[in-house]
């Protein structure tokens, strides 16, 4: 269960790792590939692994994982902002004003409509929100 908002250059995720309703740790979720392009996915652990692994060249092509409500991950390339499904298809979101996956979509997008920057969305979901926690990571992705 992760909280993920994009904006300007500057990408935030939640920290909180999730068995149910019970938070069981915490750890960075917004990952620098080998080929420098960032990476969050949201969705079960395992899955979101899976995929940044294929991605870095460690296996080759998973099978698609479940649904969209399974899996989702961003692709950050400097301005380049890209949104991956479950079935691994990809959507170029770059020419969005600001974009959000994972859980509380339409609270950070309110946010964000409304004024905030990405890590400020994600750290009101965090305050406001059931299943989002832990600490704000926040990467600028424009450096």
């Amino acid at each position: 269960m992760t909280v993920v908002a994009y904006r300007s250059g500057i990408l935030a995720a939640d920290t909180a790792l999730w068995y149910d309703d019970v938070i069981v740790g915490h750890r960075e979720k917004i990952i620098r590939l080998k080929d420098g392009r960032y990476f969050v996915g949201s969705g079960l652990s395992k899955q979101v692994d899976t995929y940044r692994r294929w991605l870095d060249g460690e296996i080759s092509k998973p099978t698609p994982i479940g649904s969209d409500d399974d899996f989702g991950a961003l692709l950050v390339d400097g301005s380049e902002v890209v949104c991956v499904d479950a079935s691994f298809s990809k959507v170029d979101v770059s020419t969005f004003d600001f974009f959000t996956l994972g859980w509380h979509r339409e609270f950070v997008l309110g946010a964000m409509a409304a004024g905030c920057s990405a890590d400020q969305a994600v750290g009101l979901a965090i305050r406001y929100c059931q299943r989002a926690g832990g600490k704000v990571q926040v990467v600028s992705t424009l450096v």
